[in-house]
């Protein structure tokens, strides 16, 4: 059995299965996401030969009208879960979600822990999806410079060992800034075995000066 409704979207009209009863479906022509309304009650009834009265949380009256023209208010959104329905000849309200059970509050489906299937007509979340997707990370986030901290920190040691002070500076400073949340958090590692070897590489430089002033003391005092 198939379950008729009209697009909110595009006023097309649309069929499912009654399986998806109750579930969200995209619609195929504007791609509105929309909730599939349950297979009995939702659907248009025409010619029911009774009338009925709609009336809204802030108590007007709208009615009597045929059951199509109740349907046609609730495919436009006019009636909500709060508002109250009757047929002419009744004499007691009832609740729209009654004669419209896709109205009633449904718990989440992510706190539903009997709900495994996604929603119909949607594609299923990924659970392999990186964090680090560019859509995943902060608009303010700035890229990190962890290669070139890290290059920078390995040429002190092969040619010059003014890159290691380098390297340090810059991987003191941008590991504050991926501390304070304005920088990307995926090059901390990088930017800090950068400045380590920076760390490391200057330090070695400082000793190597010092060395270099101890000997030429030394030679300035035997020749006196």
């Amino acid at each position: 059995m198939a379950i008729e409704t009209i697009c909110k979207g595009c006023a097309q009209k649309l069929r499912v299965g009654d399986e998806f009863a109750g579930r969200k479906a995209r619609c195929p022509h504007c791609k509105t996401i929309y909730t599939v309304p349950a297979a009995t009650g939702d659907q248009p009834t025409h010619g029911d030969g009774d009338s009925w009265l709609m009336r809204s949380t802030d108590g007007a009256e709208y009615g009597p009208v045929p059951k199509s023209e109740l349907d046609r208010w609730f495919h436009e959104g006019r009636l909500d879960s709060a508002a109250q329905v009757r047929k002419e000849n009744e004499a007691s309200w009832r609740q729209s979600s009654e004669l419209y059970p896709s109205l009633s509050p449904r718990i989440a489906s992510s706190d539903n822990p009997f709900s495994s299937k996604p929603a119909f007509g949607l594609p299923e979340p990924n659970p392999y999806a990186s964090p680090s997707t560019p859509g995943q990370l902060a608009r303010n986030h700035r890229p990190h410079r962890g290669g070139l901290i890290l290059t920078l920190s390995i040429l002190g040691f092969a040619c010059c060992q003014i890159f290691s002070v380098a390297a340090w500076v810059m991987g003191h400073g941008d590991l504050k800034e991926i501390n304070a949340g304005r920088m990307d958090p995926q090059g901390r590692g990088l930017t800090q075995a950068g400045m380590i070897i920076g760390i490391v590489g200057t330090v070695l430089m400082i000793l190597g000066i010092g060395a270099q002033i101890i000997l030429v003391a030394i030679a300035i005092f035997s020749e006196m």
